[in-house]
């Protein structure tokens, strides 16, 4: 069967065939397309129309260059018979002239598309005929004029400032006030003015044939799906290229025939509270774009009634009627010709997260909603505004003109400050740092109100590091010009100098060039996300809500969190973490600890390394002691020291400079310490031993235990003691040691060994036993490709989605921000970098197979994911359907989780 490319509002169960069913029947005629088709059916008065498919866009981009496929354009003709024959009025004719409008709409909505086309079919022939007809000339001349207008500026891509001015002109020297007042003659003479300024400006006359017209409207829709602002929104919003837009050809209805007629834009239920009463407003004797331009003052929505009775009360009556067909608050954009209502859109309507979620309890209480769907209408990243510091959405729109520069989203909170080139000088005026890259050390930057970098991006170490605690950041913001010396910033030719005060909005990476006020974050009066939580918990945990999928249990995704200080595990608690899926040994570490690690690395003998080691031993102890206790019951999955050893030594270039200079000294023979000088070219020899060109693939990890075995031993006897100690003060800890970096079977053979031993010994010696669980780190390819042999001596694999995806692509997510990624964001070679996502064709094979042939190997194998990859909606939604137990992330990630986690189950099982 021949593809077809057109469908009439009226061929809607075709188009369902076609699609596959009705829910997918958006991905071919786009969303207004559909849901105007949809509504057709239940007795909504909506203009007769058609839509061509989403597919005659991909095969217009698929021809050399962009045109339309074989076939669609006849399609097309053949459909506007068709209305002509349902409207009782023929396109172009001089009697009885059809005009339609051309609407463009995807299956999800994309900024950049082109907007509305209005009036097509108008022309120096057709106007007159329906001046005739309507015996109202002001009316049609001004539609005409608006058509060259709108068609001049979407279509031809004139500035809008060359048709305003010469109205204006025209007010001007005929002494019009208003719009209103220009007569039909002036509209008329405006109009040659105007087809003037569309040939003179673009080189083409402006289209007598109604045909060109419209031909020229739907290719301009079709490429407005690849302008540089809807390719840019897409990236943003993380939206696949394809499907593309579909268009909408609609016989035109007017809402400026007169004070009968109206245009409006309202909203069901209100999209800033929730609160279940119409939000919008409507114009007098207008149409949609001047409602939208605000070229007069619009009235609000509960005016309706008083203006237009007959047409208001059968509005409340549809409303009502789309909000219960559609199960969702919706977005109407309606117009009133001489009191004849007509619905020209409806959408599912933008919100505020604190409107989304109430709109969902709200829906559940009037039986609109079930509590599995409710849960399925919250979008998961507003939950983000309800746990940290951020800008509200009016405080955003009432800033647009002010953005200054966009980074990379890296949800981090938001924050306002003044800026500071200089680590001191932002610490002493507690201001917003801005430097070209961000050291290490972040710990100093905990009081500061916000960093700007040039550099970065959302998986690097240290920006994921400020987001645990709380720190605003806008990273990678490219062509970032920063002079530190002069201490400006300069983007796009503005520049800001210091002392100049910002706000930085990590969740979407913008700077904006204004102080905003910053809204902090509360659960307290969250009663309705409290409930909407509540009953994604109660989905997720309840059994046989799953199927067993590779070996799993028949419950959905536990939510875990990872904490590296006891501050970050009370937040991830009183968020609702069931668990703890990553504590990082290395971050509960102190200056002088990390200089005993450094002692027993350099030693010289055995036993001095030992009595290094046994220091960092009592330390982890008893810090992991508090962690346990802390953590009361739930499982705790502590990780052994993984770092490269590199990181615990000593700068060998700057050694190498203290060595150079002594040397320097004794051989002109000044007074030096020799012994000093020995110990100096000792250590090098030592440091150099372990200096690594890339050292996220080097001497780290369990490679340390077996390098050193009495590491190993003092690490796990410190973890296991740090559990026997919380025991001790009445709590039943229930802790999980993660041994890092394995890469083959044979490593974590010998820890098992070397655990069993030690366990032993500590449990002899307290006079206690604890169930202690060990378990592998699942960051090396092989690791993944050999899981069923590390399973015979793992009680648990738990996957660092972040580490197993930089070591499978070859990526340092600290490197590849800075370098390459933006191109192969904007060249689509990646939609979303594979650090930040799991990639599921690649990454995402090795990780299940992993998952069932671990548990081949042993039945009921607990198998999770950990670090920051596992906040990610997408990658839950993958460990749900590969059978995880659990998914570890950030603390301030937590609710999204629980939500995202529920979210992912119901998806599979609805």
């Amino acid at each position: 069967m021949a593809k077809r490319f057109v469908y009439s509002f009226n061929e809607i169960e075709q188009a369902i065939e076609a699609a596959g069913s009705e829910s997918n029947v958006h991905q071919i005629l786009g969303q207004k397309g559909a849901n105007l088709a949809l509504i057709s059916r239940i007795d909504i008065p909506v203009p007769k129309g058609f839509t061509i498919t989403t597919e005659a866009c991909t095969d217009f981009y698929k021809q050399n260059p962009p045109s339309f496929p074989p076939g669609m354009w006849e399609e097309t003709l053949a459909a506007l018979h068709r209305l002509e024959e349902e409207t009782g009025k023929k396109f172009g004719d001089s009697e009885n002239p059809l005009i339609v409008s051309c609407r463009a709409g995807g299956p999800v909505p994309v900024e950049g598309l082109l907007p509305t086309v209005l009036n097509l079919g108008l022309n120096d022939e057709t106007a007159v005929a329906l001046s005739n007809i309507t015996s109202n000339g002001k009316f049609v001349w001004d539609n005409y004029r608006r058509l060259i207008h709108n068609y001049g500026t979407l279509v031809l891509g004139i500035h809008n400032d060359v048709f305003e001015y010469s109205l204006e002109q025209l007010k001007k020297e005929k002494s019009r006030e208003k719009d209103e007042d220009i007569t039909p003659e002036e509209w008329q003479q405006l109009v040659q003015t105007y087809k003037k300024i569309a040939e003179s400006e673009s080189g083409t006359a402006f289209p007598q044939d109604p045909f060109e017209q419209i031909r020229v409207a739907i290719a301009a829709v079709f490429n407005s799906w690849n302008s540089k602002e809807a390719v840019e929104y897409r990236r943003s919003e993380k939206i696949e290229d394809e499907p593309v837009t579909a268009a909408s050809i609609i016989a035109m209805v007017f809402g400026n025939t007169g004070d009968k007629s109206c245009t409006g834009d309202v909203y069901t239920r209100n999209p800033e509270t929730g609160e279940n009463s119409f939000y919008g407003e409507f114009l007098i004797n207008a149409n949609g774009d001047e409602l939208k331009k605000r070229v007069s003052e619009p009235m609000k929505i509960s005016e309706f009634s008083r203006i237009i009775p007959e047409p208001a009360a059968q509005f409340v009556e549809i409303a009502k009627k789309l909000e219960k067909h559609f199960k969702d608050m919706q977005h109407i954009e309606f117009v009133v010709e001489n009191s004849k209502l007509w619905i020209l859109s409806t959408l599912s309507g933008n919100r505020t997260a604190a409107a989304s979620v109430k709109m969902a309890c709200d829906m559940v209480t009037e039986g609109l909603l079930t509590k599995d769907e409710a849960i399925l209408r919250v979008n998961i990243e507003d939950i983000g505004a309800f746990i940290q510091p951020h800008f509200t959405k009016s405080e955003i729109n009432a800033n647009t003109d002010k953005v200054f520069a966009k980074g990379i989203p890296n949800f981090s909170p938001s924050g306002s400050g003044q800026i500071y080139f200089s680590i001191e000088k932002a610490l002493s005026q507690n201001g917003i740092l801005v430097q070209n890259s961000i050291p290490d050390d972040y710990l100093k930057y905990s009081k500061l109100k916000g960093i700007i970098s040039e550099q970065g991006g959302t998986s690097s170490h240290v920006v994921n590091d400020l987001k645990q605690i709380g720190i605003p950041s806008v990273v990678g913001v490219y062509n970032l010009q920063i002079d530190s010396e002069a201490k400006t910033m300069t983007y796009n030719d503005v520049t800001l100098k210091e002392g100049d005060t910002v706000s930085i909005d990590g969740s979407s990476g913008t700077i904006f060039n204004a102080k905003m006020t910053v809204t902090p974050p509360s659960m307290d009066k969250q009663e309705d996300l409290k409930k909407i939580l509540g009953w994604a918990d109660e989905a997720r945990t309840t059994k046989g809500k799953r199927k067993s999928v590779n070996g799993s249990n028949d419950r959905g995704l536990m939510v875990y969190s990872n904490v590296d200080s006891l501050e970050e595990l009370k937040i991830a608690r009183s968020y609702g973490a069931e668990g703890i899926g990553l504590c990082r040994t290395e971050n509960l570490l102190d200056a002088n600890i990390i200089k005993e690690i450094e002692g027993s690395i350099l030693a010289e003998d055995s036993a001095t390394r030992d009595s290094h080691f046994t220091k960092v031993g009592d330390f982890l102890a008893n810090a992991t002691a508090t962690i346990f206790k802390e953590a009361g019951e739930l499982p705790v999955m502590v990780r052994m020291l993984n770092p490269p050893i590199s990181k615990y030594l000593p700068n060998y270039l700057d050694l190498l400079d203290e060595f150079a200079t002594l040397k320097a000294k004794a051989e002109l023979g000044q007074n030096v310490n020799h012994d000093e000088l020995t110990k100096k070219e000792r250590v090098l020899d030592e440091i150099k031993k372990y200096t690594e060109e890339t050292s996220m693939v080097g001497f780290k990890g369990v490679r340390l235990c077996i390098k050193f075995p009495s590491f190993a031993k003092i690490s796990l006897k410190a973890i296991i003691e740090g559990a026997c100690i919380a025991a001790a003060k009445g709590t039943k800890p229930k802790p999980y040691i993660i041994v890092p970096f394995v890469c083959h079977e044979n490593e974590m053979a010998r820890l098992r060994a070397i655990f069993e031993e030690v366990k032993a010994e500590v449990f002899k010696q307290r006079g206690v036993d604890i169930p202690i669980l060990l378990g592998a780190e699942i960051a090396v390819p092989r690791a993944a490709i050999v899981a069923d042999k590390i399973a015979e001596y793992s009680d648990f694999l738990s996957f660092d989605g972040s580490e197993l995806s930089q070591m499978a692509f070859c990526y340092s997510r600290d490197d590849a921000e800075a370098s390459f990624v933006q191109n192969y964001r904007d060249w689509s070679v990646l939609l979303t970098p594979p650090y930040m996502s799991i990639d599921q064709s690649g990454i995402g094979q090795l990780m299940e197979s992993a998952v069932a042939e671990g548990r081949k190997t042993k039945s009921g194998l607990i198998v999770g994911m950990c670090g920051e990859i596992g906040g990610d909606t997408l990658s839950i939604e993958f460990c749900n359907k590969v059978g995880a137990d659990y998914i570890s992330s950030g603390p301030y990630k937590v609710l999204i989780s629980r939500l995202a986690a529920a979210q992912a189950l119901l998806k599979t099982t609805s």
